[in-house]
C-alpha cells in the first residue's frame, strides 16, 4: 500500500514514536539556522546547496511532510512552496522529486 502526503500531514497507522536518529547527521546542525528561514525576497539558495550535500536531505524532507513543516524555511532541499506541491504524492514519487531537485540544487550559485 502506497503512503501518500496528504495536507502535508501523513497519517502513521503503525508508528507510535519515529526514530529520529538520522538528524544526527543533518548539515543544517552545523550552520546557521537562519540561513534556512530566508525572509522574504532573500535567496534560499545557500541552504538548498547546503541541503543538496547533506547525506540525510531525504529523511529531512520526509520528516517535514510527515510532520507538517511546510509553512517555513527550507527541508530537504526545498522551500515551503515545492513541499506543497509534493501534497498528496507517493513516497516513491516524493523521493523521485527529491533527487531531481538535489541534482539543481547541487548547481546552484
Amino acid at each position: 500500500m502506497a503512503e501518500n502526503y496528504k495536507g502535508l500531514t501523513q497519517v502513521k497507522q503503525t508508528e507510535e514514536f519515529e526514530d529520529l536518529s538520522w538528524q544526527k547527521g543533518a548539515l543544517c546542525l552545523q550552520t546557521e539556522p537562519e540561513l534556512f528561514f530566508p525572509k522574504r525576497g532573500e535567496s534560499p539558495n545557500a541552504a538548498k546547496k547546503i541541503c543538496a550535500t547533506c547525506d540525510v536531505g531525504l529523511e529531512c524532507l520526509h520528516n517535514a511532510l510527515d510532520h507538517h513543516q511546510g509553512e517555513s524555511g527550507i527541508a530537504g532541499g526545498m522551500t515551503e512552496g515545492e513541499r506543497k506541491k509534493l501534497v498528496g504524492k507517493s513516497r516513491r514519487e516524493v523521493d523521485r522529486v527529491f533527487f531531481e531537485i538535489e541534482a539543481i540544487n547541487r548547481r546552484l550559485r
